[in-house]
């Protein structure tokens, strides 16, 4: 099983760009996705973008982080028990 998160721009500005590959390695894992500030505290709840995202190999999908305040975040991704996160930064 294995979960690779492809993310761009990073920095971002307006819209965030993801890939995740690898979802589908474990059919009965089940996918969790959010997007939590510094704090620790979920800003976003990405799990349906990642579901609706499919295209029976990859799943890709855009966040709009216009409205979000300049900083870092991390996107982390659940699949069964492996874990995988990815840092993306906002500026403006």
């Amino acid at each position: 099983m294995y979960l690779l998160i492809t993310t761009y721009p990073n920095p971002a500005v307006s819209k965030l760009h993801c890939k995740l590959h690898g979802i589908f390695s474990n059919p009965k894992g089940i996918l969790t996705a959010g997007m939590y500030d510094l704090l620790g505290r979920k800003v976003m709840d990405l799990t349906k973008l990642a579901r609706d995202g499919n295209n029976g190999s990859v799943s890709e999908f855009s966040l709009d982080v216009s409205s979000f305040a300049p900083g870092i975040y991390t996107l982390q991704y659940t699949l069964g028990t492996f874990s995988s996160a990815k840092q993306i930064i906002v500026v403006r």
